[in-house]
């Protein structure tokens, strides 16, 4: 313990005298020595107060037995991280200990070091869940835009197995990103309607699917008419933008994106008898449709619970 204080105190001492020497001029130069000094004791100090070093150290050996021996679901995600790298250091680099790698350290927002597991493990077995998962993983990484590298791997995962819900589902939300509400829309009522009605996943992909379908998008033609009439007040400019949906669902009425965005902004008016009134028109119209059906459900649960905060 003494011997490790004394190199502490050492290093300490000689960081201090070449950072204060060179900012000392002159007379004050004698400074350095007695600044160096005090770090050099309080280093000692420090170390002597709270070392432990006869505390034995753990082997890596011990560390990964006692790792590979313990439940996995008693370990912290880092240990698991631990325990994993363990078995493929050891000779167990199957695809599948990648990708469990992959998704633990996705998990720890460590997306860098889960693509390269992921990419391992494609490297092993071209699986279209590990082609999922790396897709999703580079989603993160882009902070959510679905990038090209994402949609291939998508599209290969969806190949692969065409019955994974996830592919569909983001390869929807990269058409939304880049405009397409119409190609979103299909593939989306196509991922749920590979689901049961009682499948978890069904409800997110719906609520979410529902919530980007419904928020209004500029039309071309309504930028024009109102640049041409400056003067019009914001509520003018809201009910020509209501009037101007209702006219175009007229001669569209199985633009499902349509309906679902003007039952949002009459909720948001709030006049809820028509939000109502907007999404029971669309069941009647897409009644042969589970998925339309599912996203239309979400949308109204959506409005009951927007009216159930406003009641508290």
């Amino acid at each position: 313990m003494i011997a490790l204080g004394v190199l502490a105190a050492i290093a300490a001492f000689v960081a201090a005298f070449l950072v204060t020497w060179p900012l000392l001029g002159g007379k004050r130069r004698w400074l350095a020595p007695a600044a160096a000094v005090f770090a050099a004791g309080l280093a000692f100090a420090v170390y002597a107060i709270g070392a432990r070093p006869d505390l034995p150290g753990l082997p890596y050996d011990r560390a990964s037995a006692q790792r590979a021996e313990a439940d996995p679901m008693a370990l912290t995600r880092g240990e698991r991280i631990l325990r994993l790298q363990d078995m493929i250091r050891a000779g167990g680099a199957d695809a599948q200990a990648f990708n469990l790698l992959g998704r633990e350290l996705a998990r720890a927002g460590r997306d860098l070091e889960a693509v390269s597991a992921f990419e391992q493990a494609l490297h092993l077995s071209p699986d279209a869940r590990i082609y999922s998962d790396f897709a999703q993983t580079l989603i993160n990484l882009n902070e959510g835009r679905v990038t090209a590298e994402a949609r291939s791997a998508f599209e290969e995962a969806a190949r692969l197995d065409p019955s994974l819900p996830e592919p569909s589902f983001f390869l929807g939300l990269g058409a939304y990103q880049d405009g397409d509400r119409d190609e979103a829309a299909r593939l989306w009522l196509l991922t749920l309607a590979g689901l049961a009605a009682d499948d978890p996943f069904s409800a997110v992909i719906a609520g979410r699917a529902a919530d980007l379908l419904s928020r209004p998008q500029a039309d071309p033609a309504l930028v024009a008419e109102l640049a041409d009439s400056p003067d019009m007040t914001p509520d003018q400019r809201i009910a020509l933008m209501v009037e101007g949906l209702e006219r175009r669902l007229s001669f569209a009425p199985d633009d499902l994106s349509g309906w679902l965005t003007l039952a949002r902004v009459k909720a948001a008016l709030g006049d809820d008898a028509a939000a109502r009134a907007a999404l029971g028109e669309a069941r009647v119209r897409f009644g042969a449709e589970p998925g339309a059906q599912a996203l239309l459900a979400a949308a109204e649960g959506a409005l009951l619970d927007e009216e159930a905060d406003e009641e508290r």
